[in-house]
């Protein structure tokens, strides 16, 4: 599935489904307002880092993506995320247990800007 979050003040809430033992993936693509003209643009990724733990609702981490590692960036304007975990990581996780996956965007300009993107309860 590839869909587009836009950046706010306020990150998006998702929800994905996938069961255990399942491989999840999503992509989507990264835009913001430009202040000058309203208009949405892609937003360049480049240089950026990101994290993504994944905690169950005991708040035991299951898994921590990270960019090379679960999360990539693509893209002709490198401004899509692929956020990926293979069928035997989710295999260990209990079944019927809800998960949280909170996408952390650290963007490398200055100041150094850190936004949690998205919030998504698998």
């Amino acid at each position: 599935m590839s869909d587009t979050i836009t950046v706010t003040d306020n990150h998006a809430q998702l929800d994905w489904t996938f069961k255990r033992g399942d491989t999840f993936l999503e992509e989507f693509a990264i835009e913001e307002e430009n202040v000058d003209t309203g208009e949405l643009e892609p937003v360049d990724l480049t240089g950026s880092t990101f994290s993504a733990p994944i905690v169950d609702n005991r708040g035991t981490v299951l898994a921590t993506l990270t960019l090379g590692s679960g999360i990539t960036v693509f893209g002709d304007n490198n401004n899509k995320l692929r956020l990926h975990v293979v069928a035997v990581t989710t295999a260990g996780w209990t079944a019927s247990c809800p998960v949280t996956l909170t996408l952390v965007w650290t963007r490398p300009t200055t100041p150094v800007i850190v936004k949690t993107i998205i919030v998504a309860k698998l």
